[in-house]
């Protein structure tokens, strides 16, 4: 797990790692761009993760091609029609991107070198202490 990449025993963060590869196909999100390498299928993504945190950073190649993403959608089982607004966005094609997220939290959790990230929770998120 993501989580303790970390020698047995060690409780702090150590340096961070960084990784480009193509992620196992089925790891990836349903609309990640899928490849075939010698490995087999992979998705195209990267993560930072620091040993005793997990992954900081994430990111990912989106695929462009309409038809692969409704050909993704059958292949999982989902529901086309609760992706349509996002069809739409490629029915006329698009240019290649990808895109990224940074867990601020867990960023600041490695920056200070605290140990829980309930520590570093600028505003906890807790059940039912939202009003809607």
């Amino acid at each position: 797990h993501a989580m303790y990449l970390r020698p047995a025993g060690r409780r702090e963060p150590g340096p961070a790692v960084v990784e480009f590869h193509g992620y196992s196909g089925s790891s990836g999100s349903w609309a990640d761009k899928l490849s075939y390498v010698s490995a087999g299928l992979c998705v195209a993504a990267m993560d930072c993760r620091v040993p005793g945190i997990g992954e900081i950073i994430g990111g990912a190649q989106r695929e462009e091609d309409c038809g692969k993403l409704r050909k993704r959608i059958e292949e999982l089982g989902m529901k086309e029609d609760l992706y349509d607004f996002y069809l739409d966005l490629r029915k006329y094609g698009t240019t290649r991107h990808s895109g990224f997220g940074l867990g601020f939290e867990r960023a600041v959790m490695y920056i200070t070198g605290m140990e829980n990230i309930r520590d570093v929770l600028p505003f906890p998120r807790t059940v039912g202490n939202c009003e809607l």
